[in-house]
């Protein structure tokens, strides 16, 4: 079996590639609409993977309130809640909120299911937690961005919504740990999570139709959303649940929260904008934090 650590640690690799191609359809495709693509399009893909794999067989009905639980909190609510925090307050101020993800969702499982963390992680969570902070106040914003102009009215709803997505992811993962902890094939409880989320949007989208006129898109657009939701979602966010499945929430959450790092390398080699020196900082910090974790 592949240790947690290593399981967390590929998420944000993936997560940030899927990402770069999601970022392709910024301005060009609504919202509402990317949301429901990004949902929609890992299930085939995951549900393949674990019908080869015999994953099905490990699915027991008492498993499926958590998992339901856990696609509508983590794929409906906070998804949503940081899509409109990046309107309100901007990409980077929103990612600094959204990482204290982790923190929340360490606390939470201290709180709720006991899960104790040694001094060493503990420091390690906050090198982590701080590299990231450094890494995103220093990146390169993308071409043509600028800061979004805040008020103290914006900036408060903004903050706010940036503090329930990442409560809500936390939560996302404390819902799904009991379950993931008793072997459940992860593309199988992620298949279940997305379905979950996908009949919700999908609700919305038939009520709401009135309000969206429908528009046909260019198929590239449909390839860069598919290929940006199977490698994100499909493969980041399912490592990030199989890495529950023996590792601690604490562990897991700080690990797989590496994200806004390991997009660094990416957004230079797209945008051809180097980092500055700042950000490597803020990025070799976080990742001796991550190094501290896995050792502890």
């Amino acid at each position: 079996m592949i240790p947690a650590e290593i399981l967390a640690l590929a998420a944000p690799l993936c997560i940030a590639l899927g990402g770069m191609f999601s970022a392709e359809l910024t301005g060009r495709i609504s919202v509402s609409t990317i949301t429901r693509w990004r949902v929609m399009a890992p299930i085939p893909f995951l549900a393949l993977v674990a019908t080869v794999l015999g994953g099905w067989a490990t699915v027991q009905p008492t498993h499926l309130p958590y998992l339901i639980l856990s696609g509508i909190i983590g794929m409906v609510v906070a998804d949503a809640a940081f899509s409109a925090s990046i309107f309100a307050i901007g990409a980077r101020l929103a990612t600094l909120v959204f990482s204290l993800n982790a923190p929340i969702a360490a606390l939470l499982a201290f709180l709720l299911l006991g899960e104790s963390v040694s001094v060493g992680k503990i420091f390690g969570i906050a090198l982590v937690f701080g590299g990231i902070v450094i890494a995103v106040a220093y990146r390169p914003a993308a071409p043509g961005a600028g800061d979004v102009k805040l008020n103290g009215r914006m900036l408060l709803r903004g903050l706010s919504l940036g503090a329930l997505s990442a409560a809500a992811q936390a939560c996302s993962m404390i819902a799904a740990r009991p379950v993931m902890a008793q072997s459940i094939n992860a593309a199988a409880a992620m298949s279940i999570r997305l379905a979950a989320a996908a009949v919700i949007l999908g609700t919305v989208a038939v009520l709401c139709r009135g309000s969206e006129k429908p528009a046909a898109h260019p198929t590239r657009y449909l390839i860069y959303s598919a290929l940006g939701a199977v490698i994100g979602i499909g493969m980041g966010v399912t490592f990030v649940f199989a890495g529950l499945q023996t590792g601690n929430v604490a562990t897991v959450a700080t690990l797989a929260s590496l994200t806004p790092v390991a997009v660094l390398p990416l957004v230079w080699i797209r945008t051809g904008m180097a980092p500055r020196w700042q950000a490597w900082i803020g990025a070799l910090t976080a990742f001796s934090g991550a190094a501290l974790i896995a050792n502890s």
